[in-house]
């Protein structure tokens, strides 16, 4: 113990620090000599095959990127819808669809366009498309080029 009051004397340790700090190193003193027993004691564990494993991830990712690319690189062909050209659609026969394509023409105004040309016959002239509902002078004016009537 003349060690340990040396120590205390010289680094002006309390007596209660000093043990502190001895029981501490005691305790990673024995920690360490648990862990080297182990070690050295303990039998050694079946060998991995970490290539097989790394080329069998190879191979499966592989797989998944290849079918990403096909389904991304061939996408289900959609026909795509003729181009517009002027004077290109009959606004007296024009499908849901041919009305859709029409600028700033949706699904619901094609409707309505539909259900107008259905209650009151043909349309005659393109102002005859201001009395439909959602159909204003500068929709008007975006779609005209656009339009025939036979």
């Amino acid at each position: 113990m003349h060690f340990w009051s040396t120590v205390r004397q010289h680094l002006t340790f309390t007596r209660q620090e000093a043990l502190a700090i001895a029981f501490l190193s005691i305790a990673l003193l024995v920690g360490q000599a648990v862990r080297w027993y182990r070690m050295s004691a303990a039998p050694a564990g079946p060998e991995m095959a970490y290539a097989a494993l790394d080329s069998e991830f190879l191979a499966r990712a592989h797989a998944v990127l290849s079918a990403t690319r096909e389904a991304t690189d061939s996408p289900q062909h959609v026909p795509a819808p003729p181009p517009l050209t002027p004077g290109s659609i009959n606004i007296n026969t024009a499908t849901l669809e041919q009305l859709v394509a029409l600028p700033g023409i949706g699904s619901a105004t094609a409707k309505k366009i539909i259900a107008f040309r259905r209650e009151n016959g043909p349309f005659e002239t393109a102002e005859d498309l201001l009395e439909v509902g959602g159909i204003g002078p500068k929709r008007l004016a975006r779609i005209r080029t656009y339009l025939r009537w036979e």
